[in-house]
């Protein structure tokens, strides 16, 4: 729904702040001052900083700032990773509302992707030896591929394609507006940094939808901030099982 007619309808008492701000958070804009980020992500910068809610208002608004030595354990990147899943609302449920699929389908999905890569590496080296059992694994890999989009409904690849696009900022707002909200009462010069706040998200969500899609998905998510010089290894991680947090630990410093 158009955002003005939202804001009409907020002015006329149709629906509340909150409802209107919760409609209209998706849209890739930033919240500018602590006023405009939900409750749910004022509780988590809340959870974050160790401050209540209308503590942290009144910092935000002035020169004072929350003493770091306090929350150093928190404030730190592999700290901030639960919160993040926090703010879309947990990264299990996230997946099935944004794509209709239940835990357990996706865990079926996730299968089916690991099979046709390695599938679809097994059939270049067949290709390479010109070997004729490439042609028996073309078939098997077609199969499995058909079975895959029988499943999910649709051809996998141009719906992941389309929804990787459209899902962006639904995920990576909620994450950059906490970031910059525990910015805001902090010291925390990287979280002051709009880029680094943008970095982080668009990783996260790079890892997310390779967990999901697998590493093919990358080639769709290159352009984002951030997530072409550590595609690999994010691809590697989430092939290897890894957590958020461990792929994280082993980017590092690209962060």
């Amino acid at each position: 729904m158009n955002k003005e007619i939202l804001r009409m309808q907020m002015l006329a008492g149709i629906i509340t702040e909150s409802e209107y701000k919760n409609s209209t958070i998706f849209e890739g804009e930033e919240a500018e001052t602590i006023d405009q980020i939900p409750s749910n992500i004022l509780n988590l910068i809340s959870k974050a900083t160790k401050q209540p809610i209308e503590k942290i208002k009144q910092i935000s608004k002035s020169e004072e700032q929350v003493d770091e030595s306090v929350i150093l354990t928190t404030i730190t990147i592999l700290g901030l990773i639960p919160l993040a899943m926090e703010a879309i609302g947990g990264l299990s449920n996230w997946i099935s509302r944004n794509t209709g699929k239940s835990e357990a389908e996706i865990t079926q999905l996730k299968k089916f992707n690991k099979e046709i890569e390695e599938k679809e590496k097994f059939i270049k080296l067949l290709d390479k030896k010109d070997n004729k059992k490439e042609i028996e694994e073309r078939k098997r890999l077609d199969q499995l591929k058909k079975q895959r989009n029988d499943i999910w409904g649709s051809d996998f690849g141009q719906w992941m394609k389309e929804k990787a696009y459209k899902l962006h900022h639904a995920y990576t707002w909620p994450i950059r507006t906490l970031l910059k909200g525990i910015g805001l009462v902090t010291r925390n010069e990287k979280l002051k940094n709009k880029e680094y706040r943008e970095k982080l998200a668009n990783i996260l969500y790079a890892i997310t939808m390779t967990g999901v899609a697998g590493a093919g998905i990358l080639s769709h998510l290159g352009h984002l901030t951030g997530v072409g010089p550590v595609a690999l290894t994010i691809a590697d991680g989430v092939k290897a099982g890894k957590s958020a947090s461990e792929i994280i630990t082993g980017i590092g410093l690209a962060i």
